[in-house]
């Protein structure tokens, strides 16, 4: 468990209670939450996430993933956004989308 994830917890938390909302901010929380069911219910999954910005989708991706120790998550940014976590399942690289086989050769796992 990554010493974030209360903090990610949270921030589904927070998510299911915009998803409720009257006003646009439900659009967005059912989009990310969509995301979370998602990965949550693969077994082991790799996610390839392109744009990181302030780590919205990377925050959704790790608690979904956070108690599958053999999944991943492999975000590219053309910014420097490794501040974003620092979780051991997670691995940043900043580089342009644009180069897969750069990325591929970064992150291996990707292959698979």
């Amino acid at each position: 468990m990554t010493k974030n994830k209360a903090l990610y917890q949270n921030y589904i938390n927070d998510l299911k209670i915009y998803s409720r909302k009257k006003n646009e901010t439900r659009f967005v929380a059912r989009q990310l939450l969509k995301m979370h069911n998602e990965v949550a219910s693969r077994k082991s999954p790799v996610v390839l996430e392109l744009g990181v910005d302030r780590g919205q989708s990377t925050k959704v991706f790790l608690n979904a993933i956070n108690d599958k120790p053999l999944s991943r998550l492999i975000s590219v940014d053309i910014r420097d956004c490794s501040n974003v976590s620092d979780s051991n399942l997670w691995r940043f690289i900043k580089m342009d989308s644009s180069k897969v086989e750069s990325i591929v050769n970064e992150a291996p796992i990707l292959k698979k």
